[in-house]
This record gives C-alpha cells, structure tokens and sequence, in this order.
C-alpha cells in the first residue's frame, strides 16, 4: 500500500522536532493499517490547522476520496501534545478506512456504517476506542437509536446533528453529543460479533447488509 506522507510547514508553528515526531507516529500507524488492508495508493497531507481539530484530542481528519486524505493537528493543544503517538496514529487509521470504502454513502444509515467502521478499525490497528464512539450511551442511546431505526434511509436530514448532536453535554438533549458516531461504533461492533468478521476484512462490506441485520432483530446496538 504505497502511502506518502505530505508534511505542509508553511507558517506552522510546529518546530521540525515536532513534525518529525508526527511523522514517526504516522508511519508506525501506516505499518499497522498496511498489514490488515488491501493495497492502496493514498496521499496523506498533515496539516497544522488548530480551527479543524476536535479540541479533546488537538487533532481532526476528514477523507477526501479514494486516494486522498487530510490529517489537522493544533501544536498548542495540550490533549495533543500529550499523546501525539495514540491520537495521530488512531486519527490517520480511521480516515484512512474511509479512503478504502467504495462509498462513504448519502443515507443516515451509511453513515453509521462508515463510521463505524472506522472507529473499529482504529481499534484493530491497536488504539483505544476513540471517545467519540462511546460518549453517548445507557438510555441516551437507547432513545436515539430507536428513532434513528425509523429513518435509516433518509437522505434529507441534517446530518451534523444527528451525527456529532446538537450539544457538549454527555447523554443530553434530543441529539446527545456524538450520538452518531456511538451508534454507529455500537451497530458495527455487533454486526462484526453477529457475523464473525473485522473492520480490515469488511472495509467494503454493502451497508445494507448490516442494517438489515439490525432491522431484523438479529443484532440490537442499544443493548
């Protein structure tokens, strides 16, 4: 899996002491992910872009397409330079799924799937789970996944809230903070349990095959 890594240093703040630990962190990740998926041509820029990280982790990330994806780190962050090693390495595996799925998807129920996938492959390639896959849970989940259930093909949603939720505040509010991303970790991890399976092999799997498994009654992720 050729990967190659483009380190944008134009006005960072970042020494080259920094950078090059990031790009140490990045590289034992690319080892991991690279044993566990099929071969891949993929870009991966690295940029110091503090506005576009999630600000407990002083890093963020987004995919843009089959060969391309975009890692943002903050270097004044304290959560980041803290644990550069995990949160980079965890962030760039979780893109980097992305990249490999055929189709990301336009329904909220792709969506779950995608995400889901990626946090367990985080895991897989060894990191923690990330905070955002289980920060909604118990009865909050619950209800949530109840009636997201109901609208699992609807396109025509405002995805920002019914993925990342609509506040701060942990298991609160109609969308709880990063409601979809809990649900879809939980959907994905009982999918892969129910059909004995992981995230490297499934990368590709149709999301339609797991939803109909929770439509079913064959996995439940609220349990």
């Amino acid at each position: 899996m050729p990967i190659t890594f483009h380190m944008l240093e134009a006005g960072a703040k970042a020494g080259p002491e920094l950078r090059q630990r990031i790009l140490d962190a990045l590289e034992v990740a690319a080892a991991k992910a690279e044993a566990l998926l099929p071969p891949a041509n993929i870009d991966a820029v690295i940029l110091e872009n503090p506005p576009a990280v999630i600000p407990r982790l002083g890093v963020g990330g987004y995919c843009s397409g089959s060969n391309a994806l975009t890692v943002t780190y903050d270097p004044e962050n304290a959560h980041f330079l803290s644990s550069i090693e995990s949160e980079i390495g965890s962030t760039f595996c979780h893109e980097l799924h992305h990249c490999l799925r055929p189709n990301y998807g336009y329904q909220l129920g792709e969506r779950f799937v995608a995400e889901g996938l990626a946090c367990t492959f985080e895991e897989e390639c060894g990191f923690r789970t990330p905070f955002y896959a289980i920060e909604c849970s118990s009865e909050a989940l619950l209800n949530y996944a109840g009636r997201a259930l109901l609208l699992l093909d609807r396109t025509d949603l405002n995805f920002n809230e019914w993925m990342f939720g609509t506040t701060y505040e942990k298991n609160t509010g109609e969308f709880p903070y990063q409601c979809g991303y809990s649900l879809g970790y939980a959907l994905v991890k009982a999918w892969l349990a129910h059909a004995g399976t992981t995230a490297a092999k499934a990368y590709d799997v149709e999301a339609k095959t797991v939803l109909d498994a929770w439509r079913s009654g064959a996995i439940n992720p609220a349990m």
